[in-house]
């Protein structure tokens, strides 16, 4: 007898809206790891701005990041390169400011982008005198200490905060069925941190991230991988486009060989 199966997307919001749609007739919970809100302290971000045209590099850790930020700045300085670890992030920066603007992005696919793709990128163009980092509470750290310490001057702005999931009870009832079910959950799960959330938010709950990790996890990058294993999955899928379409793709597979519809 075929096994039911539960997918969990994990992404922001509006992206795994997207993946639902392309997934339909799939049974999906949507459980971002992070919500996303306007930075606490507005003013600061404005009177950061007011100095951007002081920095070589603008440095975006996201498409999120972007939004916020595009928010705040209509436009770029012409004398600013734009740094991004990955095509989407990319390909938002150019639909926010428009095609002229002058973008460092690593080429290849998901796997081959990331911290450490952008660093070895921007060491092979030259690394600028001064950049700043458009992020929330954190992000890019590695990359900021790796700039610093080789003499490029960093400054971090919070464009963005990030909320962490928060099981409400109708999801905790709804888990609690899945679990006693036996369903196989097949996890989308993209970032380090959001691993960290969910071990955080389940933890509480007995047998709940045990469960979890029993599935599939499908992840972007080599470096989550290796995260996703230490968190408990034995079970890691790599897909190496970020397109609804290539992942709901996989996702799909993924249900075919580990269970049913449900």
């Amino acid at each position: 007898m075929m096994r039911t199966v539960r997918l969990i997307l994990t992404r922001p919001q509006q992206e795994s809206q997207l993946l639902v749609r392309e997934l339909s007739g799939f049974a999906a919970w949507v459980w971002p790891a992070f919500s996303f809100r306007s930075p606490s302290f507005p003013d600061t971000v404005h009177r950061k701005l007011t100095e951007a045209t002081r920095f070589e590099a603008f440095l975006f850790v996201s498409p999120t990041a972007v939004s916020f930020a595009h928010s705040h700045m209509p436009t770029i300085p012409v004398s600013v390169t734009v740094c991004c670890a990955g095509s989407a992030t990319a390909r938002a920066a150019r639909a926010a400011w428009g095609d002229s603007i002058r973008i460092l992005c690593p080429e290849g696919d998901v796997a081959a982008s990331g911290s450490e793709a952008l660093w070895a990128a921007m060491k092979k163009t030259g690394l600028p005198k001064s950049l700043l980092i458009f992020r929330a509470q954190s992000g890019r750290e590695w990359l900021s200490e790796q700039l610093a310490a080789s003499g490029t001057h960093v400054e971090k702005l919070c464009v963005y905060e990030r909320v962490p999931f928060v099981l409400t009870p109708e999801k905790k009832d709804a888990l609690l069925t899945a679990m006693e079910k036996e369903e196989v959950p097949i996890v989308f799960l993209t970032s380090t941190e959001a691993v960290e959330v969910f071990k955080r938010v389940l933890g509480d709950i007995p047998g709940a991230f045990a469960w979890f990790t029993s599935g599939v996890a499908l992840t972007f990058h080599p470096r989550c991988d290796l995260a996703l294993r230490q968190a408990g999955f034995q079970d890691v899928v790599l897909v190496h486009a970020s397109d609804p379409k290539a992942i709901s793709l996989t996702l799909k597979r993924l249900v075919c060989d580990r269970g049913r519809i449900l």
